[in-house]
């Protein structure tokens, strides 16, 4: 590996600087810019367009099947990559991959519930608050956690490929913003706490990690 490309040791301090400025970003979006956007798009017919490249990337990414396609597949792989001698190198990388999926699919459940937060075409058909309301799901976005939770582990372990794949996330916040499913706040959200798991993961194994850039 050349010595520009990211290593388990320098990455995670990136994520987490990541992390900041997308913190920043969220409160920025939550203060002033949620409402006016989701008012603007709300007159808008939706482009058909968006929901068939979003089912697009569900059947990817599993969720055409079920939700937890991923968080049962990920821990299963590592196991196997573990016990066959042949793929055992490569376990620390599936292991790696299984914790941020399998962590942010469980805690963004908990953060959903904990915020209350309606969606922006639920925001505008009720009025009121926009945080703590009784069946609020909207913050922060189910679909970016997933997919982000799936890539941006890959920057740690395999940079070319995750660089390549963090279009996936990016699309899938497009889709849910265009449609009003989701404020810009909830997008960034996501980014925040997925680029924060994958720090305090990757940060935990990074001395096994080493060995996948050995």
């Amino acid at each position: 590996m050349s010595s520009s490309s990211p290593t388990p040791t320098r990455l995670p301090l990136r994520l987490l600087g990541a992390a900041a400025a997308f913190a920043l970003a969220t409160g920025v979006c939550i203060a002033w810019l949620d409402a006016p956007v989701a008012r603007a798009l709300a007159p808008w017919q939706p482009w058909p367009l968006w929901s068939e490249l979003l089912w697009l990337l569900e059947l990817a990414g599993g969720l055409t099947v079920s939700r937890w396609t991923y968080a049962l597949a990920l821990p299963a792989a590592a196991l196997v990559a573990y016990a066959v001698p042949r793929f055992r190198p490569r376990a620390p990388a599936f292991l790696l991959l299984a914790l941020v999926h399998v962590a942010a699919k469980f805690s963004t459940v908990e953060i959903k519930e904990a915020t209350g937060r309606l969606r922006p075409a639920e925001w505008l058909e009720r009025g009121g608050p926009m945080f703590f309301v009784d069946e609020g799901i909207s913050f922060p976005s189910g679909h970016v956690t997933h997919f982000l939770s799936l890539t941006l582990p890959l920057l740690v372990v395999a940079p070319r490929l995750g660089r390549a794949l963090l279009l996936v996330p990016l699309l899938a916040a497009m889709c849910r913003v265009a449609v009003n499913a989701h404020f810009l706040s909830d997008v960034f959200g996501a980014v925040v706490w997925v680029s924060v798991l994958t720090f305090v993961m990757s940060w935990a194994l990074r001395s096994w990690l080493e060995r996948v850039h050995a």
